[in-house]
């Protein structure tokens, strides 16, 4: 099969396949410059990874004041043409980080004036690219800002009504159209507990700790986050790392992880930087559209991780899954499903029947269309709807198939139904039969024109596919199964069953590794393939290697 692309990054990620990173930093503290300088080696190590961006959740400074705030701006500014965006921490508000009532520091500009150009506020938000087919969309907010007491944070409803504009998907930069979409919010404060700093024993002060740096309302963050499909949440303020995931029954399709970082200075409050107890994240995007959290520690003097700080975030079928959710304002059991058979008979006729499940008929009717590249005009069509009982209604198809002007070899159906059968959802069944075109020998595909073959008869690689249709109208499963006569199937051994893919604008199939290892056969000659939230205008190929010559049967 040399004419085929191969797709590496469908294999479990490894480093050696991640494409973008997106480094987390939080709790400078500039201010601090010693005893250990940290900075400079953690600029440098940075700048090393090569960063999509760099997102800093907070106390860039260790107290508001002019001196810090031009420093901050002066150091921020070393990572060059690195695009980075910050939030305020409750100790860029607030003296040493502390609110005190109304009460405010005097002849002093604050954070916004000095840090805004790195600051993208809800309902602001901005769009990374991460790589070909993934993008972020990321926002903040202030927790510290509406504060009246301590360390600790309230968001107010302000705040949180510029956070539901900020994730709305109803507005889509033009960067995001079509692709993989990671909804990034950053915030200071934690909104899950920190289990590394849970006291082992009830104590009298802890209560009284524990109120003084939390998030008031932290439940009612969560719930604007998770109605908003918000994925990830960025947080610092404990100098501890920290991964949660939150979801509610009422938004079950809402699942925000929830990652805080430490101290990427190692700060110790009232006594400095230090190297062993700095760290930072970095979010890795791999080739399989993959999300991962890596985590660097201080070591010595530089930092360094290991396998065991890298921790599998998101699979490319959670992506999907998400971006689905963001344009089908649906329950998850109302989600459109199509499963398309084909059953190759020994007289190389190919009989298909296609299920939609789900789906919605306009005025009682339903339209399809299909396609050949030998240009024959399929026969036997038959379109029925299955009730609630079970039972067949069969739809008037008029002339049956008609030419697809839009198409070459293409042509198209309309099926009406009784308008007493009204009901939704419906189940919608259609078959037909394309006669003498299934190529089920090597000799088959020899005879066929050399410029019809393609990249895949080339390879003597029979196949069936589908195009999934646009965005607003894709299935949330694609399944895809084919019956063989026994004695013209494959061996039934790895290697001669494979998944292909053809997205828009890609000039041949590409062997997917990842959909390939999913295929499952229920007996020799019968193969499946189930495609969860398949990739909008995308080809699904199922293919195998046709035989010289038939089995002998015995």
């Amino acid at each position: 099969m040399n004419n085929l692309l191969i797709n590496k990054g469908d294999a479990m990620s490894s480093d050696s396949n991640v494409i973008a990173t997106v480094v987390h930093l939080s709790d400078i503290h500039f201010g601090f410059t010693g005893p250990e300088p940290v900075w400079d080696e953690l600029v440098r190590f940075v700048l090393d990874i090569k960063p999509a961006a760099i997102l800093i959740t907070g106390d860039i400074v260790n107290t508001p004041g002019n001196k810090l705030f031009n420093l901050a701006q002066s150091e921020l500014k070393k990572f060059g043409d690195v695009p980075v965006l910050i939030c305020p921490g409750n100790h860029d508000r607030h003296w040493l980080g502390n609110a005190l009532g109304s009460l405010q520091l005097p002849f002093t500009r604050d954070f916004y004036y000095f840090l805004k150009d790195w600051f993208r506020g809800a309902p602001h938000y901005e769009v990374l690219d991460l790589g070909a087919r993934i993008v972020a969309r990321v926002t903040a907010i202030d927790s510290s800002d509406k504060c009246s007491y301590f360390a600790r944070s309230f968001v107010d409803a302000d705040t949180l009504k510029n956070l539901a504009q900020a994730v709305d998907n109803k507005k889509q930069d033009d960067k995001e159209k079509g692709k993989l979409n990671i909804r990034i919010v950053m915030t200071h404060h934690h909104l899950l507990p920190v289990v590394s700093l849970e006291a082992k024993y009830d104590q009298l002060i802890g209560p009284f700790q524990t109120a003084t740096t939390l998030t008031v309302n932290a439940g009612t963050v969560l719930k604007t986050l998770s109605e908003g499909h918000v994925d990830l949440v960025l947080h610092g303020h404990e100098h501890e790392k920290n991964i949660a995931k939150y979801t509610t029954i009422e938004n079950r399709l809402g699942n925000v992880t929830i990652i805080g970082a430490g101290s990427s200075t190692g700060t110790i409050t009232g006594k400095g930087w230090y190297f062993s107890k700095a760290s930072f994240n970095v979010i890795e995007v791999c080739e399989d559209d993959s999300i991962w959290l890596r985590t660097y520690f201080g070591s010595g003097k530089t930092f360094s991780s290991s396998t065991e700080n890298r921790h599998l975030l998101f699979e490319a079928v959670d992506l999907r899954r998400a971006r689905y959710y963001l344009t089908h304002n649906i329950d998850e059991t109302e989600a459109l499903g199509l499963k398309l058979h084909f059953r190759f008979l020994v007289n190389r006729d190919i009989i298909v029947h296609r299920s939609y499940f789900n789906i919605s008929l306009i005025d009682n009717t339903h339209e399809f269309s299909v396609y050949s590249e030998t240009g024959k005009l399929p026969k036997d069509l038959k379109v029925w709807v299955v009730d609630k009982d079970g039972n067949k209604i069969y739809g008037d198809v008029g002339e049956g198939f008609y030419v697809d002007k839009k198409r070459t070899n293409a042509w198209r159906c309309k099926a009406k139904f009784p308008v007493q059968i009204f009901q939704f959802p419906y189940h919608v069944v259609t078959s037909y039969r394309w006669e003498e075109v299934g190529m089920l020998t090597r000799e088959h595909i020899d005879k066929l024109p050399a410029q019809s073959r393609g990249p895949l008869y080339s390879d003597y690689l029979k196949h069936v596919y589908y195009l999934i249709p646009p965005l607003d109208k894709m299935p949330a499963t694609l399944d895809i199964s084919v019956d063989l006569p026994t004695e013209l199937a494959p061996d039934d051994a790895p290697g001669n069953v494979f998944v292909y893919t053809q997205a828009e604008g890609e000039n041949c199939p590409v062997h997917s590794i990842a959909l390939t290892k999913t295929i499952y056969s229920s007996g020799e000659g019968h193969y499946a393939l189930r495609v969860d939230y398949p990739d909008p205008e995308t080809k699904y190929f199922l293919a195998w290697l046709v035989r010289n010559e038939p089995k002998v049967m015995h």
